[in-house]
């Protein structure tokens, strides 16, 4: 054992610049070892936290699903499922459209079938012996078709008239009188330069115009 450490002195003052580099060399390599080992423990645990999105459901927003409680005078009223994209004719469409016993002028001047749905929406399309009986007054109130009450009505300018014009067949069809089929004829003779025209280009009769005249617009 004694001539061991006897022999050390010499050795290092051969080779002592080698054995340094060595030492440094295990040094480095066990801290990286080491190192190693411990990336891989903290990703096993992360592993252990780790899960996958759950499947099924998924929130209202990225669903974009509606559900819409369409009552009244409509001819299937019920609640219908949609895509929220879809607007109130596609409700009406929906729900077999209106019925015979709705008031189609009040409707035609008051609701807005190009307007967005929303989910839990309440539509309610007035009977008319819902407006006989005041229960929505016109040009005095407006009908919020969100809720079946009446609110105040801002201004008589705000109630939008039918554009013989530019509105679709579904559009023009809730007018007194006009049918699917007057209602494409009054597509097939545009453009008009007023209301008059209708009359001029014999699309409706005399009676039927005095009943719309005053729910359009050209």
């Amino acid at each position: 054992m004694d001539g061991f450490w006897q022999s050390l002195p010499p050795f290092f003052k051969k080779f002592g610049l080698e054995t340094i580099f060595i030492f440094v060399a295990l040094i480095v390599l066990l801290f990286s070892f080491f190192g190693f080992l411990n990336q891989q423990n903290n990703q096993s645990k992360a592993s252990d936290f780790s899960f996958e999105k759950p499947q099924g459901k998924q929130p209202l927003s990225s669903q974009n699903i509606c559900f819409v409680d369409i009552s009244g005078a409509i001819n299937k009223p019920d609640v219908y499922e949609l895509p929220c994209n879809k607007r109130l004719i596609d409700v009406i469409k929906r729900a077999g459209g209106i019925s015979e016993e709705a008031d189609k002028p009040f409707i035609a001047r008051n609701f807005n079938f190009a307007q967005y749905i929303y989910d839990q929406e309440k539509i309610h399309v007035p009977f008319t012996w819902e407006i006989n009986e005041t229960i929505f007054l016109e040009n005095k109130k407006v009908l919020d078709y969100t809720f079946p009450q009446v609110v105040e009505k801002q201004s008589e300018n705000t109630v939008d008239k039918i554009s013989i014009g530019i509105s679709s067949s579904e559009e023009l069809e809730v007018l007194p009188g006009i049918g699917k089929a007057a209602a494409q004829k009054i597509i097939d003779n545009r453009p008009y330069n007023s209301i008059n025209d209708l009359i001029i280009k014999k699309v409706i009769s005399k009676t039927v115009f005095e009943k719309i005249k005053s729910y359009i617009v050209e």
